[in-house]
């Protein structure tokens, strides 16, 4: 069967397009040809892996490009008209779309040179002052020079674009189609279109399309950055700054703000770091090196237990956990969305309102836990049961020192049981290998899991020895968690590396059980047990307020590793904070022990005593208190932004400590 002709005329404009792209990533792998000699047996593999990533980026830019000429020309070769017309508009249509995006490449070399990242909108800070922007380009010849390489693409394109037009409108080959070529034609259209489609969308996972994230497979930062396609960069920057969600937060005065967190945080005003809020914490026993293992429990607020209201065993297991580990009453999360919990936990930062921290274009490197522990000579592993692209977790993470990521991709495929992947228990059972293998390489490791399985679509397996008490499926599946938790943890205690392992059992958020505030506490209020049979002494419930960017500190504290914190958590065996505050997209919530304060995104503020349920607002009668919540909770958003939009958030901004 012969392939319609304005399928031709698509395809060969697609794979001039492809190739112009390819040649500008072997133009910038050139330029940054030491950047190969830093990888490690120069291993060929993931260089062509890249390479083949940034075909699929490649395909993405070209498939917007190429959507409305395919769909044109079907209709019209369906019809039976001869098109030239289409074909001639079809040509003037893409040829200043694909030099739009030839400019954008070869700027992005130049650029990548400077800051070692793919071009994005950040580049059009400086537009306010193009004569000086150009002047620094141009009188710099290594980067007025790729102007050359932009005229060369787009003359290149236009000369094969010329050629395939000509060739495909010499003829017209309807006569020769015969009867039913409307049909025939029809059929490879649709095809076409839905391979167009899914080329733009990147991927086949239904959760998620590609995103920058996808990139992020190695360990080396510049291999990651190599498959991406500048255009798709910075076209997903543009919208991300027109996303509501991600513009900066305006709360208070940011040295105001800063100078607050300081004394919130005992850090003083003149300091050896670069960051405001670094400081240093020494520990004089550093020979304890445990592995840490932290589990973000999906939705499971503290409400479930039975020390926290809970009237029915829903996690027995769990209950029964904390009566031998270290237990925080008074803990909540970040926010109510599970990318707040993990980026909260690992990298201690907060919630910015709706702005979500891990979609960005520009992925900071932040000073986290799995950094400060790589330092120490840890290895870095996270679990999830579903797609790691989700909320663009499985970039993040690797941009943030986890050396690997397990997810749906890696389980047997008969294993998946819905769209959050495999079920919790299998996820843990497949951990256990790997887990001893990384101890058997004589390091220690950090593993963080989440779960999914108390999630919609609520799906229990039928093939293991677990009965619930309940018939509800929602409660099936919170007592499903616990027993998962049980069968993991049983397990575990199998082998070597069990005793010398902190368990750190949390949740990624709460659930809305309890909605007697517009800001659910249940949302927010979650348990966080340490169980560390080498650390039995620390045994005990503790009162104190705290949240997920908190667990970092401890953890590094419990270890009694030397690091800095550059972070807005604290140590909460060490340290104290007079409120802990959390985000629910448009509000925010501050809390201290008995006062519950809720500012509004439309400007109301409410202060009850949470502690009884009480409906009263408070706010008038103790204005110093609501005073005092405001400000804590704006100086600490205020500082985060700050510092992530200046770039603070790194280890680089201060010496490392001595061990």
């Amino acid at each position: 069967m012969r392939i319609p002709r304005h399928i031709a005329f698509v395809f060969l404009i697609y794979a001039s397009g492809i190739a112009i792209f390819t040649l500008f990533r072997v133009l910038l792998l050139g330029v940054q040809h030491e950047q190969i000699e830093i990888i490690q047996n120069n291993r060929l593999d993931i260089l062509l892996q890249a390479l083949l990533m940034g075909f699929r980026f490649d395909t993405v830019i070209s498939g917007y490009v190429l959507m409305l000429p395919l769909l044109v020309l079907s209709i019209v070769s369906v019809i039976g008209k001869d098109g030239k017309v289409a074909y001639l508009a079809s040509t003037i249509f893409v040829l200043p779309l694909y030099a739009l995006s030839f400019l954008v490449s070869s700027v992005d070399i130049p650029y990548y040179n400077h800051f070692h990242a793919r071009l994005t909108t950040v580049a059009l800070t400086w537009i306010d002052t193009p004569t000086f922007v150009l002047g620094m380009i141009f009188q710099e010849w290594k980067y007025g020079g790729y102007i050359i390489p932009f005229a060369i693409s787009v003359f290149l394109f236009s000369f094969l674009l010329v050629r395939i037009y000509r060739a495909i409108t010499a003829k017209d080959d309807r006569a020769r189609l015969g009867p039913g070529h409307g049909i025939r034609t029809g059929l490879f259209s649709i095809v076409c279109l839905g391979l167009l489609f899914l080329g733009i969308r990147g991927r086949i996972a239904e959760k998620s399309p590609i995103r920058v994230g996808t990139a992020y497979f190695s360990d080396y930062a510049f291999i990651n950055h190599l498959g991406l396609n500048p255009v798709f960069t910075f076209v997903r920057g543009y919208l991300d700054d027109l996303d509501p969600e991600n513009a900066h937060i305006v709360l208070m005065d940011e040295a105001k703000a800063i100078e607050l967190v300081q004394d919130y945080l005992g850090v003083p005003r003149r300091s050896e770091f670069k960051s405001p809020i670094a400081r240093r914490r020494t520990f004089s026993d550093t020979s304890l090196r445990p592995n840490v293992v932290i589990i973000l429990m999906e939705s499971i607020t503290a409400n479930y237990l039975q020390r926290y209201r809970s009237r029915e065993k829903l996690m027995p297991y769990l209950d029964s956990l904390m009566g031998h580990s270290i237990v925080f009453d008074n803990f909540y999360s970040a926010g109510i969305h599970t990318f707040n919990g993990v980026y909260a936990t690992v990298v201690s930062y907060p919630s910015l309102l709706r702005k979500h921290p891990m979609k960005g274009t520009e992925m900071p490197k932040y000073d986290g836990l799995a950094t400060s522990l790589k330092r120490n000579g840890y290895t870095s592993i996270y679990f999830t049961t579903h797609d790691e692209q989700f909320d663009n977790i499985g970039g993040f993470l690797k941009n943030n020192d986890f050396d690997q990521v397990v997810s749906q991709k890696d389980y047997p495929s008969r294993e998946v049981m819905s769209t959050l992947g495999v079920p919790d228990h299998r996820m843990f059972e497949y951990s256990i290998p790997i887990l001893s293998q990384l101890h058997q390489a004589a390091r220690p490791f950090l593993a963080v899991f989440l779960t999914a399985s108390n999630h919609g679509p609520f799906i229990v397996p039928a093939d293991i020895p677990f009965t619930s008490c309940f018939p509800e499926k929602e409660k099936k599946t919170i007592e499903y968690t616990d027993w998962s938790l049980r069968y993991f943890l049983e397990h575990a205690s199998e082998h070597d590396w069990y005793r010398n392992t902190l368990f750190v059992i949390t949740s990624d958020h709460g659930a809305s059980v309890d909605n007697t505030y517009e800001m659910s506490l249940s949302y927010h209020h979650i348990p966080f047990v340490i169980f560390a049979p080498v650390l039995q002494k620390r045994n005990g419930y503790y009162d104190c307020l705290g949240g997920q960017l908190d667990i970092f500190p401890t953890i590094m504290g419990l270890l009694g590793v030397s690091y800095t914190n550059n972070t807005l958590g604290i140590d909460l065996l060490r340290e104290n904070q007079p409120f802990i505050y959390m985000c629910a997209d448009d509000d925010v919530g501050v809390l201290d022990h008995e006062f519950f304060l809720v500012m509004k995104n439309t400007g109301a503020i409410d202060l009850y005593k949470y502690g009884k349920s009480e409906l009263r607002n408070y706010s008038s009668e103790h204005p110093a208190l609501v005073d005092s919540m405001k400000n804590y909770v704006c100086s600490m958003m205020q500082t985060a932004d700050y510092l992530i939009r200046h770039r603070l958030v790194g280890g680089e901004h201060g010496p490392p400590p001595s061990r």
